[in-house]
Order: structure tokens, then sequence, then C-alpha cells
């Protein structure tokens, strides 16, 4: 997956806590963070003594502050808007971005690493970040209609469509990484609205015998449609305003 990130941090988990707590935000929608019993005091001193040898943490007049840019940064954590949570592939991190009105930021876990990549995209490098091995080297149609006539002509298609439509998937309370335990799955996404607090929709690319399918859940309603370059295009166009659904 290509670098798209313009400026990225660094933390452990517990540094980016300690940084959310100095921002002055509760609360984020993210990878299960620490809480604040699970921490000691020795290890809060040892993530600020971090954060401030790497000039993330200014102290001025006794009160810890964060540099302009990384304080921009942690603002679009505080919006009330949406989110997209991503597994890119199956050899991919998850990743979620905070659409908010100044920004795009994006969260990235590194497990190899022990923590999180945190940093800034752009609108068009939001589509960069998410495509990767959803494909798995499935033929892409050109349009929707064009796998739905490759299914007139073949049963196998037609029952393929229809194993895919009863695929037992996990709630939409479960987290979005269950979904990847279906050996079909070849990557996933979820809108995710902050202000009310549920999941909008998932998205969940398949892969399949002849072509690769979308399978869109939105509360108790399931979609199966062949995945092409028309409905990739129609995806990037809602992520670039910042939403799935239209």
């Amino acid at each position: 997956m290509r670098d798209q990130i313009e400026k990225a941090y660094f933390f452990s988990k517990k540094e980016f806590l300690l940084l959310l707590g100095i921002a002055g935000i509760q609360e984020i929608y993210s990878f299960r963070m620490p809480e604040s019993q699970e921490v000691t005091s020795e290890e809060l001193i040892y993530s600020l003594y971090q954060l401030i040898k790497k000039g993330l943490i200014q102290m001025e007049e006794g009160v810890l502050k964060l540099p302009q840019e990384l304080a921009s940064l942690m603002e679009t954590f505080r919006e009330e808007g949406q989110v997209l949570s991503a597994i890119p592939g199956r050899a991919n991190s998850q990743l979620i971005f905070y659409f908010a009105s100044h920004g795009i930021s994006v969260v990235e876990a590194c497990p190899d690493k022990g923590g999180l990549r945190v940093g800034l995209v752009s609108a068009g490098d939001v589509w960069e970040r998410l495509t990767g091995e959803e494909t798995m080297d499935r033929p892409l149609l050109e349009t929707e209609e064009e796998g739905l006539s490759l299914e007139q002509y073949s049963e196998g298609i037609t029952t393929e469509r229809e194993s895919m439509e009863k695929l037992p998937l996990p709630s939409l309370t479960e987290p979005l990484l269950s979904c990847m335990d279906q050996k079909p799955v070849t990557a996933a996404w979820e809108l995710f609205d902050l202000k009310e607090r549920n999941v909008l929709e998932r998205i969940l690319f398949l892969k399949g015998t002849i072509h690769s399918w979308i399978l869109k859940q939105e509360g108790q309603e399931r979609l199966v449609m062949p995945d092409s370059k028309e409905v990739r295009e129609k995806l990037r166009q809602q992520l670039i305003s910042g939403r799935i659904t239209e």
C-alpha cells in the first residue's frame, strides 16, 4: 500500500491516550485504548517524558499544551461527524478515517510496533489508502450490468450470489475485524455516525469464482452486487464527499 499520509506521527496507545487527555478529548471512536485504571503512574510519567522529549508536548506557565500542528490534528477527533473504519486487505492493518470540517485524519494500527500511526490525509488520498487486495486476482468488471448479464448465462454464478447473501456474518455491533473470519471476505469497510453512535453501513469485498462481489449491510438488510469499476467509482465519489451512503 502506498504511503499517502501527508504528516504522520507514531504513538504508543498510552501516549495517544495522554495526548487526547491534554487536548480535552474524553472519548473517540478508535481501536481499544487502555483504560485509565490500566495505566500506572510510572507508565504515565514515562509516556509524558517521551512526548516532551520528542517536542510533542510543551509546558507553558505550568500548563501542558500541544504544538499548533498537533493540536489541529487532535481537533479532528472532537467533531461528531462520520468515521470510516477499513481493513483494505488481509495483509493490511486496520485504518480509521475521521472526516472533520477542517481536515481528514487517519489512525492506523501497527501491531508489529505495538502502537498507532496518526496523521492527516487529503480527500483524494483516502481512496489510495483503501484500495488493496480486495479483488484477489479476480478480474474487475466494467459495470454492474456486465455482472448481471453473466449471471443470466451461468447458474453457478447465481448460486454463488445466493450463498454470499446467506454468508454468516457478525452483527453490526461486533468489531469490523471479526468480518475477516469469513473466508470469502477479502476487505471490509464500516461507516459509523459519531453523533448517533451507530453503524450506518458495512461494505464487504468478497472473493468469487469468476469475479469479486460487494456485500452491503445496512441494519438487517443485505445487498450483494457484482464488483465493478462502475461501483468502485461511485464509492470513490462518495468517499471524497466524506461519506459512503448517498
